[in-house]
């Protein structure tokens, strides 16, 4: 993803492969978002310029790819649609882990 994540330490501290399948699956989800050269996307009912979600998108880290798998397994309810929380998710953790 970006320098600012360390996929091998969240391979040893998610060791189960379900995690890692999320971890790769939000790992291509955000690479396909850095490339987009469309206007705009939508994260959710919100659309964004691409620019800004990207912007965000770098400022990623590997504890904030944590804190989402974290989060992942307390939910109480069954997530829908799981690539638009895997790219919606990592938009918003810039904002609320401000390492």
């Amino acid at each position: 993803m970006n320098q600012n994540i360390d996929l091998h330490a969240l391979y040893e501290q998610y060791p189960d492969q379900n995690d890692q399948k999320t971890i790769q699956n939000m790992r291509q989800i955000i690479l396909d978002t850095m490339e987009l050269e469309q206007d705009k996307v939508r994260l959710g009912n919100d659309i964004y310029p691409t620019e800004k979600v990207q912007k965000r998108l770098m400022k990623i880290k590997t504890e904030h790819i944590a804190y989402i798998l974290n989060n992942l397994e307390s939910l109480e309810h069954p997530i829908r649609n799981i690539n638009a929380y895997l790219l919606k998710s990592p938009f918003y953790s810039t904002c609320i882990l401000q390492l």
